[in-house]
């Protein structure tokens, strides 16, 4: 029992979740009468395109009352606009998205809120994939020809006319697919990744205060190996996360295996420092909306990514369970090294 009160860091993990997947499953508040919807959540476009889609207020309950349409964008890159701004809800109208010329490739956010007397819930939230465009133009050389013939009758002259010029332009489109995973079923996985995580932290205890640490940090390369085999996003989106998380998957498992057949200080001081790092780093990225990456998110749309269960796109279910047992492997694995450096 002595090892349990090595495990607060994997507790305070624990607490911190529980409100990051409320918040990612049940919205964003709880005093709100409307809820706005669109009838597009995900769109493509290229630089310096555009689309407008539908959207409607719709009033939840309580009586309806003036309110006003706020869109907002998670970058300066893509501007969006309602038309009409305000109104009595149930109300419909039409929303405008513009990408700027000059975007990069990436994904971005639009969120669309009602506010006043009526404020929704959640925002509706849509994922504008901005997918670079290559232009390929071929140009033939004119080319005139001249035949003059010298006969009994006046010269004659013939000119071909000039090929036109052929411009090609192909646009590249990927099309990204909005996997649905909220429900009891999705909550009760979670749950049981909880549960088994916590578990196989206290159960690894069993091995000794000064294995232990290494122990967990070696569990913690199943949950890195499927972010690495299946996150898609993290791979082609945020290329510095995958390399990263690759690093830390390798660590662990040299580092582990070399502190197994001889514990001593300085990989204990390792251990503890890179995983609490990496706790640490999914945090950051969950609250600062993924900066390292082209996918430019606001912190509801990060942690919908991290803890959605595959409400929002980019993620699934297999991503958030991963995600959540690596953290709470990588933070048991912390404080089981920190307890080995104070014993």
């Amino acid at each position: 029992m002595r090892y349990l009160r090595g495990l607060w860091p994997l507790l305070l993990v624990a607490v911190l979740l529980a409100p990051a997947v409320a918040l990612a499953q049940y919205g964003y508040g709880s005093s709100g009468t409307s809820q706005v919807i669109v009838n597009e959540t995900n769109v493509t476009l290229p630089p310096g395109g555009s689309i407008t889609l539908s959207f409607e207020v719709k009033l939840v309950s309580g009586t309806t009352w003036g309110t006003q349409v706020q869109v907002s964008t998670s970058s300066s890159y893509i501007s969006a606009s309602a038309s009409p701004s305000s109104g009595d809800p149930t109300f419909s109208g039409k929303l405008t998205i513009k990408v700027s010329p000059s975007a990069p490739p990436g994904t971005y956010e639009v969120n669309v809120s009602a506010t006043g007397d009526d404020p929704s819930e959640a925002p509706a939230v849509i994922y504008v994939v901005v997918e670079s465009t290559t232009t390929t133009t071929t140009t033939s050389t004119p080319t005139t020809a001249t035949t003059t013939a010298t006969t009994a009758t006046p010269v004659s002259t013939t000119t071909s006319q000039p090929p036109s010029t052929v411009t090609t332009t192909v646009t590249k489109t990927t099309t990204t697919t909005v996997s649905s995973g909220v429900g009891a079923a999705p909550l009760a996985a979670f749950m049981a990744v909880v549960i088994i995580s916590v578990a196989l932290v206290v159960g690894l205890g069993a091995l000794g205060v000064r294995r232990a640490g290494p122990a967990v940090a070696i569990a913690t390369v199943v949950p890195s190996a499927y972010l690495l085999a299946y996150d898609g996003a993290l791979r082609t989106m945020a290329p510095l996360h995958y390399y990263m998380l690759a690093a830390y998957a390798a660590f662990n498992v040299v580092v582990g295996a070399a502190a197994l057949l001889r514990p001593v200080k300085p990989i204990h001081i390792a251990i503890a420092a890179i995983s609490g790092l990496m706790v640490l780093a999914m945090i950051l990225d969950a609250v600062l909306g993924l900066p390292l990456s082209s996918v430019h998110l606001s912190a509801v749309g990060a942690i919908d990514y991290f803890f959605g269960m595959g409400a929002a796109p980019l993620s699934s279910l297999g991503i958030t369970l991963s995600f959540t047992s690596l953290m709470l492997l990588s933070a048991g694995a912390s404080g089981a090294s920190i307890k080995a450096l104070r014993g």
